[in-house]
């Protein structure tokens, strides 16, 4: 593959590869289960990343892994129900068009492992963006280190991977224990909790407490704590799938605790005092039993204020067999497949002020996007919108 057999674009991702794998001190390369890719929003990428693209597709680029993709930066198939300007929509589809030619799953979503894209406990892979690889690491127990756009695009076309980081056992050992010394009443408790580990913690934290959270709430922590911080692997204790393996093994690691106090310090800090345009969930993307409880907290009411739902395209099949979109639906919100909060250009879908449950979102949003974000529980943002 090195020296060109199946095509320079491979050549060209294995010289990446191996040269990342120098700088990091891999000995070898070794072969992956999947890759997840980042890079895909028009509004990140821009022309530069588009022509790269475009290039690499007429030498003959394969996916030789299972390839999955993250958010556009519109609904591909509706880009009007974002309000999304034809030229945008235009390079948006040339980009997503790439990935089709090199044989890529167009799952278009920040959680792949609930599109197809679920590796078993131990399984390598090589995945972007930061929210799924903390999920694959902590909570399905694969090996992934944070990869970028390049290099799980190089690893999508080689099935390959430097073995260094989080594939290497002695580097998934916790190295810091934090205490939860708070009851987690809300999911964006959760996520506040993900956002101060994600300060606080350079590391593997092995987390302690008597919360148990959901898959949503998880997906939640997780997602801020790799926005915040660097994190990409947690343990917490009875809850992921590794957590049994080091609780009793933590002496002479530094410990740290979060309380009632931090989580209000940090919502002030997050928050900003507006009142929202439009309440946007699905940071990361709305699994089906989330979109199930936004579905029966506004069932029989009519929204006032912009509800926007953010999920992939597999969970929204599912949600519509299921009449969880017509209930949405019916109270006068939207479910956007495809992109999410992040990566769409909401300014120019008329949303200046937004609501959202995510410190993720708060996080990224005011600088990709230009919005600020208020933060609130997902029923209370519900119960408001539409009781005014």
């Amino acid at each position: 593959m090195l020296r060109g057999e199946m095509g320079e674009a491979a050549a060209q991702a294995m010289r990446l590869l191996e040269a990342m794998g120098k700088a990091y001190g891999a000995e070898r390369l070794i072969k992956i289960g999947s890759a997840h890719v980042s890079g895909i929003s028009y509004n990140t990428i821009g022309e530069a990343g588009l022509g790269f693209l475009q290039r690499i597709t007429l030498d003959n680029a394969r996916c030789r892994v299972l390839t999955t993709i993250n958010p556009a930066g519109m609904e591909l198939d509706d880009p009007g129900k974002l309000s999304i300007p034809k030229d945008f929509a235009e390079k948006q589809l040339q980009v997503v068009g790439c990935f089709e030619k090199i044989k890529a799953r167009i799952t278009c979503t920040c959680t792949p492992y609930l599109s197809g894209n679920h590796p078993l406990r131990g399984d390598p892979v090589a995945w972007a963006e930061s929210s799924a690889v903390i999920f694959a690491n902590s909570v399905i127990g694969a090996s992934s280190n944070r990869e970028g756009a390049p290099s799980s695009l190089a690893s999508a076309l080689t099935g390959r991977t430097p073995y260094y980081g989080y594939h290497m056992e002695e580097n998934r050992r916790p190295s810091i224990e934090v205490s939860l010394e708070s009851d987690l009443k809300t999911e964006l408790d959760f996520s506040l909790f993900g956002y101060l580990v994600g300060e606080k913690v350079t590391g593997v934290p092995f987390i302690r407490g008597r919360a148990r959270p959901s898959l949503g709430e998880i997906k939640l922590f997780g997602a801020a704590a790799a926005a915040s911080g660097d994190l990409a692997l947690f343990h917490w204790e009875n809850v992921t799938p590794e957590s049994r393996k080091y609780r009793v093994n933590l002496s002479g690691v530094e410990r740290i605790s979060v309380g009632e106090k931090d989580l209000k310090d940090a919502l002030e800090r997050l928050s900003t005092e507006v009142k929202p345009d439009a309440v946007c969930l699905g940071c990361p993307h709305l699994s089906l039993s989330e979109l199930g409880e936004v579905a029966s907290i506004i069932r029989g009411r009519r929204l006032d204020r912009r509800l926007l739902c953010f999920t992939s395209r597999t969970v929204y099949r599912e949600a519509l067999r299921r009449g969880i979109v017509g209930s949405i639906e019916r109270a006068g919100g939207k479910i956007i497949r495809d992109t999410c909060m992040v990566v769409s250009p909401l300014k120019e879908a008329g949303i200046d002020r937004m609501e959202t449950n995510s410190c993720k979102a708060a996080y990224y949003a005011p600088s990709l996007n230009g919005v600020s974000v208020s933060l609130s529980d997902v029923r209370r943002s519900l119960q408001e919108a539409s009781n005014r």
